[in-house]
């Protein structure tokens, strides 16, 4: 029920995000909010389903290698998105005629 409610919060505030910015920018930000999005895939829903793999040999480490790797997987890939920013957002000069 959390989730929802924070999903419900968080919903103004990032339409607001996605049309205030300038429509070259945009790309650069839904790929970061997809990243986000997949990080609290797995430190959300994957944590939630420890108690699916409970009754699996080795279950527990089973979903908390799924869990933690992905974050840290995913944190990477943020990691690498926002060094690359500086270039990204450099825009393209128009050429003088």
């Amino acid at each position: 029920m959390s989730l929802v409610v924070e999903l419900l919060a968080l919903l103004p505030l990032l339409a607001w995000g996605a049309l205030a910015t300038p429509v070259w920018s945009r790309p650069i930000g839904l790929r970061l909010m997809a990243l986000v999005v997949l990080y609290a895939f797995f430190g959300g829903l994957v944590d939630m389903l420890h108690g699916v793999f409970a009754g699996l040999p080795y279950g527990i480490q089973i979903a908390d290698l799924i869990e933690d790797g992905g974050e840290m997987i995913v944190a990477s890939l943020i990691v690498a998105h926002a060094v690359t920013l500086p270039k990204a957002l450099r825009r393209p000069v128009m050429p003088r005629r």
